[in-house]
């Protein structure tokens, strides 16, 4: 969208005629208006994923979910306006905090998240021999994948010297091979976990839940831009938080780790979630076509360092909450065992 006579178009169908817009990216706006202070957003929602959306909302109404930013309704009642086939909103303008206590944001972030993912909850019989089929599979997997990896080393090895990318490598493989160990191990203990419960679980998910669509004012946090919301395994949904949060260098693992206990004081998880956990966090693919994308680009090996790096900072920190998780699933296994 170009243009402040476009602006106009949008805004005049919430009332909004005299106002002033500071574009904070391409897809927001800060508008002032006599009103207050808003956010105008173009959204990236399409036909298929606009019932989701809409449903959040409805959502947030019947079980008054705080945490959910609101959005305004337009003159015509509706809380989205379509212009030249795309969807805009407008909600309230929340100023961030500074993230200075970053710890605390993620412990607030993570209590959010099991909030949600509890009071949505549904639960659904497995079907445990279909499980058990794809773990077969799963463990085979694995093993090719390892046997890749050790053949890229071996490779590696049989040279005289070595460039930076493949020195890289050679000193991250003593901490990644054992990754493929503790992955069929956990496959494991999903089979057993899974056969004892029989209950699988799914929940509102977010969709896209990261530290940037999290912000706070004062005691009350939200979580926004709910454009990719839909109903999923909330187990997929943390993995995926902390493969987000791990693609840079500064984060800080302890606080994420600090964190996921107040998503249990809200969510509390089955021990065949702990495993789900780990298993995806703990998925080596995308190490390993960082490795295939360097034997496969002579000319540019240079450029994967960082990928490598960035691989393998993720899969260490999924060894950090798997090794969270284990501690966790000893201990409830034996509170069952001594309650019973």
């Amino acid at each position: 969208m170009k243009g402040i006579e476009q602006l106009k178009e949008i805004l005049k169908q919430y009332g909004l005629t005299q106002f002033r817009a500071e574009q904070i990216t391409p897809r927001l706006w800060k508008i002032y208006s006599q009103n207050g202070v808003f956010a105008l957003k173009m959204s990236s929602l399409t036909p298929n994923t606009l019932n989701n959306w809409y449903e959040i909302y409805q959502l947030k109404e019947k079980r008054q979910l705080s945490f959910i930013l609101p959005v305004f309704r337009n003159l015509q009642g509706t809380i989205f306006t379509s212009h030249q086939s795309t969807i805009y909103y407008v909600m309230p303008w929340v100023d961030l905090q500074e993230n200075t206590q970053m710890n605390g944001s993620y412990k607030d972030l993570f209590g959010v998240l099991g909030s949600l993912h509890d009071v949505t909850k549904q639960r659904h019989y497995v079907n445990l021999s279909l499980i058990e089929e794809q773990i077969k599979r799963d463990k085979l997997e694995t093993e090719k994948k390892l046997s890749l990896l050790l053949d890229y080393v071996e490779q590696i090895e049989q040279k005289r010297y070595l460039s930076p990318f493949e020195l890289e490598l050679c000193t991250q493989f003593h901490e990644i091979e054992p990754i493929f160990q503790n992955l069929n191990n956990w496959y494991d203990n999903y089979l057993i976990d899974i056969k004892e419960e029989e209950i699988g679980y799914q929940s509102v998910c977010h969709g896209f839940a990261t530290a940037s669509h999290y912000v706070a004012t004062g005691d009350q946090g939200y979580l926004i831009n709910w454009e990719h919301t839909h109903i999923g395994d909330p187990m997929t949904e943390i993995a995926s938080f902390i493969y987000h949060q791990t693609s840079t260098h500064d984060t800080d693992m302890s606080q994420i780790t600090q964190a996921i206990p107040y998503y249990e004081k809200n969510y509390p998880l089955t021990n065949s979630q702990r495993s789900l956990l780990a298993i995806y966090l703990l998925q080596p693919d995308p190490y390993l076509q960082i490795i295939e994308q360097y034997f496969e680009r002579k000319n540019k090996q240079i450029e994967l360092i960082p990928s490598l790096i960035q691989g393998y900072r993720r899969l260490m920190a999924g060894v950090m909450v798997q090794e969270q998780q284990q501690i966790a699933r000893d201990k409830m296994i034996e509170n069952n065992k001594e309650e019973s």
